[in-house]
């Protein structure tokens, strides 16, 4: 009885050992023997100047937009300004870097829908201040010293933008 007890346990431990090894793919059927690991390079990092470049100069329009509709919404003049120096100094950056003619900070024709209201308008920038604000922190550790400069001091004056448009 005892033996027959032992026998099955050799059984069900042969077992297990063969249904463990098939998991693992060692069979006496796998063509190879060895394990590769292939691995790939990762792809270069993205230069984050075109959407900067973008996302500023439709911020700058929308605060042009803004600004026309007068009243509550004139304090969005200045700020559109400051848009507008950011926008010069990223396209100043992005041709210095890949050595071509800057393009235009604002091309012709490029204009947006005037918001419905002042208080909309003064709503819709200070959420583009608080997006572009993450935006151009999130990429200073990514970037040579001159453009995390460039960045933080940009992401500077968006953090007072929000502050002037801060409901008082």
């Amino acid at each position: 009885m005892r033996s027959m007890r032992m026998a099955r346990r050799g059984v069900f431990a042969a077992g297990a050992a063969v249904a463990l090894s098939a998991t693992a793919g060692c069979t006496v059927f796998s063509s190879s023997r060895t394990t590769r690991t292939e691995t790939v390079a990762a792809p270069p990092p993205t230069d984050p100047m075109d959407n900067l470049i973008s996302m500023t100069r439709l911020h700058y329009l929308r605060l042009q937009a803004g600004a026309s509709l007068g009243g509550a919404a004139a304090k969005l003049e200045p700020l559109a300004k400051d848009r507008l120096e950011h926008l010069k100094r990223l396209l100043a950056e992005q041709a210095r870097t890949n050595r071509s003619t800057p393009a235009p900070a604002t091309q012709a024709g490029q204009t947006v829908a005037p918001p419905a209201s002042a208080a909309a308008a003064i709503s819709s920038a200070v959420d583009d201040a608080s997006v572009a604000q993450v935006a151009f922190t999130d990429q200073i550790a990514n970037v040579s010293r001159y453009r995390a400069a460039l960045f933080a001091s940009i992401a500077a004056c968006l953090a007072t933008h929000r502050t002037v448009l801060a409901p008082s």
